[in-house]
């Protein structure tokens, strides 16, 4: 499913994985929302992405777009994916 209304995005384990293996600087902390992934805080122009296919036509969503600036501090951004199949608080 394709849901552009959740702030969260739901990946399969496989994608989820690259996701999470995409940051050099990946560290779990717990905050007002859980249990989440604290990383790098990546520029627009900085390469990597996750393709999806859907029937032969690719959609090339940049890393970017899976992480949020934490507005309780600036300068600290969080992952914005899950695996899918696991609960989120």
């Amino acid at each position: 499913m394709l849901d552009s209304g959740s702030p969260l995005s739901a990946l399969p384990a496989a994608i989820y994985a690259k996701l999470v293996a995409a940051f050099p600087y990946i560290r779990r902390i717990h905050n007002e929302f859980g249990d989440m992934y604290e990383v790098e805080c990546p520029g627009r122009d900085d390469g990597g992405s996750i393709d999806f296919d859907f029937g032969g036509t690719i959609i090339n969503v940049p890393y970017y777009y899976f992480v949020w600036q934490y507005r309780g501090n600036p300068g600290v951004c969080l992952l914005g994916a899950y695996e899918s199949g696991r609960l989120v608080p």
